[in-house]
């Protein structure tokens, strides 16, 4: 090191003596007196380097802290603390740098430049990461949740950076990108606490309406699942063919597919204990002789 040194200090002289009459102590004094000179730097560079990794370390601490009041995702926290983290240290780079007396301005020029060229070429990654950061973000959705996005359907069981995974009704594992998933609608079955119920009954014409809603909406008050408040409710609805009696119960969002079947099957046993008769489909089929032609 010493003679890489003393090498560079010789190229600087414009007239060097030669290698017979090098004079070592002049040579000593002038290394000396750069080590005096470069000490300032040096030692500004080490302590913006010590000083700015603390801060660093503080700012992502604290942001940290207020995602965790914020009770923002635990993903997305992370996700967020560490790349402030990474872009502070980036600063305090560059800011050592600039005390050593390295020139940054290009060297931000080139950074910016690989960025560019790294954004275009992960042009598609990126856009699912922005999604990514916008869902846990924004909360259309929770781990847990039935959905419907990007044509498919199922429960949600991560939501990851790049892709949301989801698990269909027969357990199928179907992986969404992120821009997929936002760059649509998306219809959360679960996204509230509560759900209403609509099942539809076709009676036949003569039969008692009154009566039949009120089998209706007696079984409906029976199951202890539905919800009291707001109260199950039966309406008609009349058909070319006959007249329908709609039943309208809310229940809880997880309890939706079950309720909504046994329901059904209550319904349709209570009308056959109460001889509520089901309309029966009649066609009129209209039949013409042909007269056979000469």
């Amino acid at each position: 090191m010493l003679t890489f040194v003393a090498a560079a200090l010789l190229l600087q002289d414009p007239a060097p003596p030669p290698p017979s009459s090098l004079d070592i102590p002049a040579l000593l004094q002038r290394l000396s007196n750069w080590a005096v000179g470069f000490a300032p730097s040096l030692v500004g560079a080490l302590l913006t380097l010590l000083i700015g990794i603390w801060l660093a370390r503080l700012v992502t601490k604290a942001l940290r802290g207020l995602m965790a009041r914020g009770k923002v995702d635990s993903s997305l926290s992370q996700f967020l603390a560490g790349l402030a983290y990474y872009g502070l240290l980036a600063l305090v780079f560059i800011a050592v740098a600039g005390k050593l007396g390295v020139e940054t301005t290009s060297f931000v020029a080139l950074l910016g430049a690989v960025g560019l060229a790294v954004g275009f070429a992960l042009q598609g990654s990126l856009g699912n990461l922005a999604a990514g950061v916008m869902i846990l973000f924004f909360r259309p959705f929770r781990v847990g949740d039935i959905v419907e996005a990007a044509g498919q359907a199922g429960q949600v069981m991560e939501i990851g950076v790049f892709a949301t995974t989801l698990a269909t009704p027969d357990n199928r594992k179907v992986i969404l990108p992120n821009s997929a998933v936002t760059g649509g609608s998306i219809v959360n079955a679960t996204g509230y606490d509560a759900r209403r119920v609509d099942l539809t009954f076709s009676v036949a014409p003569d039969e008692d309406i009154a009566h039949a809603r009120a089998v209706a909406c007696r079984v409906a008050a029976g199951e202890p699942k539905v919800r009291k408040s707001p109260a199950p409710e039966v309406i008609a609805v009349a058909l070319p063919e006959g007249v329908q009696v709609r039943l309208m119960a809310w229940v809880e969002s997880t309890d939706y597919l079950a309720l909504q079947a046994s329901l059904l099957e209550q319904v349709r046993a209570a009308f056959g204990r109460e001889g509520v008769r089901p309309a029966v489909p009649r066609r009129d089929v209209l039949m013409l002789s042909a007269t056979p032609t000469k």
